[in-house]
């Protein structure tokens, strides 16, 4: 735990921060509904970019995923997608991520 510490002390904005943190709740305790909470108040951070707004749609995306709500996993998928899309286009690696993130869903 003390690598995650001090790891999130050397990111730079509250939506980073909420990010690691959803990720250890969600990826280490599977903690999914913890992880939303926290993810939610990670994306309506006033300053937060649109590659860190994809982020957090993913992650929420593995949430809902892996509470077995593939649907509303898809949804936070696809507005990822989207917005890597347009920013990344469609050759990109995290775009490609993305598709498979969505495949995992629906299989």
């Amino acid at each position: 735990y003390r690598d995650t510490v001090e790891h999130l002390a050397e990111l730079e904005t509250q939506s980073d921060v909420l990010h690691q943190l959803a990720s250890v709740l969600l990826k280490v305790f599977g903690l999914a509904d913890c992880a939303l909470r926290v993810l939610q108040r990670a994306i309506s951070c006033p300053s937060i970019s649109s590659m860190e707004r994809a982020a957090q749609q993913v992650l929420i995306g593995h949430a809902y995923s892996s509470k077995g709500e593939y649907n509303r996993a898809l949804e936070y998928y696809e507005q990822s997608l989207a917005l890597k899309m347009a920013t990344l286009g469609d050759n990109h690696p995290s775009t490609s991520a993305n598709l498979h993130a969505m495949g995992q869903a629906y299989d």
